[in-house]
């Protein structure tokens, strides 16, 4: 994907250390989640915590799109 389309990584990091199952230090590069992702979860909270009737799993599906259609216009008015 491109960054037009993802708005690029949200959370970038350049090293992440950690150890392997046998104890060696282990470092890998993370470009963390992408802002198009950091804001459709940003929405889809908004969403779900408006629905009349709670979460029921019939609204989940609608509920991510339409968090995704959020983000989408969110990076497009970032454009402006």
């Amino acid at each position: 994907m491109s960054i037009d389309k993802t708005g690029g990584p949200a959370f970038p990091c350049d090293a992440i250390f950690g150890r392997d199952e046998s104890g060696r230090p282990t470092e890998t590069n993370s470009e963390g989640m992408t802002l198009r992702d950091y804001f459709a979860a940003k929405a889809i909270q908004s969403i779900l915590s408006n629905l009349p009737q709670g979460i029921q799993p019939q609204d989940c599906l609608a509920a991510a799109e339409d968090a995704y259609f959020i983000a989408d216009r969110m990076l497009e008015a970032r454009k402006s």
